[in-house]
């Protein structure tokens, strides 16, 4: 147990990842007392009770939190998932591991119904664009699903699989501008996307309340 404390993360860290040996409550300790190095070697131990979670949940940064979510040893119970899904609400990357992960599906949307009021008051339509213009597509697809409160299957399904109107109906709920929606069809479709077809969405867009587009996209997130 000694050892699985060390300051001295290249100590510290096999034991913290593999050992059987060691006790919850020095499991809890350890989370309480040290840094993301640490909490980072906890969250890929091979089973993770809820209580082990719930202390990673509280207290460790969005990287170690994709480890916790992306470990199938992690067991969570429903305080633990609202508390990351609340914290994946500012950050994109977050945001896709926790909506890749069966558990979390229905938890995030009932978290937009009792916590939507805890959204990042960013430029959504900004942070859109510059992922695209980086070539984050993820990212970006995760800010749209936020503001569309949505899921970002639902969004990326939209994007890469679905119509090109069901897409527009998706940038709508979020609230995008024309132009970031011509940018977001320009990096999908190229020079594939004809003149028509952009004529179409601009209609589609403009007609389309977002109200209306948040009804639709809740829709689908249940189905």
């Amino acid at each position: 147990d000694k050892l699985a404390a060390d300051d001295e993360i290249r100590v510290a860290g096999p034991i913290l990842r593999q050992s059987r040996r060691i006790t919850p409550a020095t499991l809890l300790d350890i989370v309480s007392r040290k840094g993301e190095a640490h909490h980072a070697s906890v969250a890929m131990r091979q089973h993770i009770p809820h209580d082990i979670c719930d202390a990673l949940a509280n207290g460790s940064s969005p990287t170690v939190l994709i480890i916790l979510v992306n470990n199938p040893g992690a067991r969570f119970d429903t305080a633990t998932r609202h508390k990351i899904i609340q914290k994946s609400f500012s950050n994109p990357d977050l945001f896709v591991a926790v909506d890749r992960h069966t558990e979390f599906g229905k938890a995030i949307m009932a978290a937009y119904e009792t916590g939507g009021g805890s959204l990042p008051k960013w430029d959504a339509d900004a942070e859109v664009a510059g992922f695209i213009g980086n070539g984050q597509i993820d990212r970006a697809l995760a800010v749209i699903a936020m503001e569309a409160r949505t899921r970002h299957r639902v969004a990326t399904h939209a994007y890469h699989k679905d119509t090109l109107e069901s897409f527009v109906i998706i940038a709508r709920a979020a609230n995008l501008s024309w132009g970031t929606m011509v940018g977001l069809l320009l990096n999908q479709f190229g020079i594939s996307v004809s003149a028509n077809q952009i004529n179409d969405s601009r209609r589609l867009f403009d007609d389309t309340t977002r109200r209306e587009a948040l009804g639709t996209t809740r829709i689908r997130a249940s189905s």
